[in-house]
């Protein structure tokens, strides 16, 4: 089943994206991520202890909006906040 979910790669980056697992074939899986995006999160203008989360994309020059990831360059899934969209 599809979802919106946060993945922590082993890069130390956090995508959020609609993911679902697919199969290169039957021996090889992957994880598929529709309109997937960077999270970061940047200090706020004058401020030392405040931040302000920001989106980019990721892999903003591919051919389609849905990327694969192979599965052990993942660290964790997670649903987003609740928080995230208010």
């Amino acid at each position: 089943m599809a979802a919106v979910r946060i993945l922590k790669l082993v890069t130390g980056d956090d995508v959020i994206g609609i993911i679902s697992e697919a199969e290169i074939d039957k021996d090889r899986k992957v994880i598929e991520v529709k309109a997937p995006h960077f999270i970061m999160m940047r200090p706020k203008k004058d401020s030392d202890n405040e931040y302000v989360l920001g989106l980019t994309p990721y892999a903003p020059y591919a051919k389609n909006s849905t990327i694969a990831i192979i599965p052990t360059h993942v660290i964790s899934i997670c649903d987003p906040n609740e928080d995230l969209w208010n």
